[in-house]
This record gives structure tokens, C-alpha cells and sequence, in this order.
């Protein structure tokens, strides 16, 4: 049995991986400030990540796996951190430009994206605090997700939409390409192919940029150590 800190836990991706490494026996502690509902199996640690004091400094954790957005949140968690074994930070693809080829690949240069905006340079910055202070930890880049608990009314629409034989529109000429995947099908890929891979990097996205839902790797992950 694993002890694992997840910031945040009561939405969508981060509740989702808070509840299934709970499922799966772990300690897993969450870091949040109590507003919403607490994901089910866990244990809560009241806080403001901005305002962590020595709340986290006698903790010892086996897997960290941060949901920042900002290089100010990642550093403030490593200030406030006691001893941890791996790092998680779950970034985003908003970190490759709009007119990069996809699927993204670990390798694309990353850089502004005039859709997302600060949130993607934000990410680019919370990758690089995380890198030059903690080069082992693991990076991972998903694309849209969706599915049970999603907070964003988005996928869901046009599946609304499509189920009940409602008209939405694509951008343009209908052309343009984008990549998505199940919040479950991601994180398990990302847990199963952990132990195999050789890299720190690991951008998530299906095998075609058709947005169909199938996730899957286009590189490794990392390390040798089970997560």
C-alpha cells in the first residue's frame, strides 16, 4: 500500500484519480480546501495550496500527483512538502501551439496557443519550476477529457446534441481536427505503462487527431518504479 497526496480531489480528474488509487487499497490523502464533497476512500487535509504553513512538512508520501496550474503552485508545494518519493504534475497538450501536427509527441516544441491562452504558457512555467527542482518527476500532457464527474459542459453537448439528432456546428469548414480521451482510459494507460518506460515526459492523445475518444500513448512515460 502506496501513501499518495493529490491536490485538489473533488473534481473531475483529480477526484477520479484520488478515488481510484483509493480503490486499489492506497492511503491517499487529498489536498483541498474543503468546499465540495470529499472523493470517496480518502483522507482530507485541509488547506489553501497558497497557504500550506507546515500543515504538509511531517507527512511522508510515496507519489505526489499535482493538478498546478502555475509555476507559483508548484513551487509553494515543494517548499511545503516533507519527504515524497515520485512526482506527478498533470499539465496539459494547451502547452503545444494550435499549429503544431497532431498528435502531439513528447517532442513538439512546445509555445503560446492563441485558444488557450495563459493557461497553457501557465502550464509551460509550472513544467519548468517542477523540472529544474525536481528532475525525476513525471510530466504528463492530456488532452480534452471527459467523462463521469467532468465539470465542463463541453464534449457532453455535442454527445447531447448527437443523441437526441439536435444540428451543432464545427468551426469553419468543419475541417479542423482536435484530440480527446476518457479521463479513465488516460489515467489507467498512464498507470499501466508506468513501469516501462524510459522518459519523464509523457504527452496523451489517440493514434489520429479524429478526437474519436480512443486514448492512447504516443510515447512512454517514465521509470522503471511502479506508480
Amino acid at each position: 500500500m502506496k501513501k499518495i497526496l493529490v491536490t485538489g480531489g473533488t473534481v473531475f480528474v483529480s477526484r477520479y484519480i484520488a478515488e481510484y488509487y483509493a480503490q486499489k487499497g492506497d492511503d491517499v490523502c487529498v489536498l483541498n480546501r474543503n468546499t465540495r464533497p470529499q472523493p470517496i476512500g480518502t483522507t482530507l487535509i485541509e488547506a489553501d495550496r497558497r497557504n500550506l504553513g507546515d500543515i504538509l512538512r511531517h507527512y511522508t508520501f510515496d507519489l505526489v500527483i499535482d493538478t498546478a496550474y502555475t509555476a507559483r503552485d508548484v513551487d509553494l508545494l515543494l517548499d511545503a512538502l516533507g519527504s515524497f518519493g515520485d512526482y506527478i504534475l498533470i499539465s496539459s497538450s494547451a502547452v503545444y501551439p494550435e499549429t503544431a501536427p497532431q498528435p502531439f509527441a513528447e517532442e513538439s516544441p512546445i509555445g503560446p496557443n492563441s485558444y488557450w491562452g495563459r493557461y497553457g504558457t501557465d502550464k509551460i512555467e509550472a513544467e519548468r519550476a517542477l523540472t529544474e527542482r525536481t528532475p525525476g518527476a513525471y510530466i504528463l500532457r492530456p488532452p480534452y477529457l471527459y467523462g463521469p464527474m467532468d465539470n465542463v459542459y463541453r464534449e457532453a453537448f455535442v454527445f447531447d446534441c448527437a443523441s437526441l439528432g439536435r444540428k451543432f456546428y464545427l468551426p469553419k469548414d468543419g475541417s479542423s481536427s482536435s484530440t480527446s480521451g476518457t479521463c479513465a482510459g488516460s489515467w489507467t494507460r498512464c498507470w499501466r505503462s508506468a513501469r516501462q518506460g524510459t522518459s519523464s515526459m509523457w504527452a496523451i492523445g489517440t493514434r489520429s487527431p479524429s478526437g474519436s475518444g480512443q486514448s492512447s500513448a504516443t510515447g512512454p512515460l517514465a521509470g522503471s518504479r511502479s506508480l
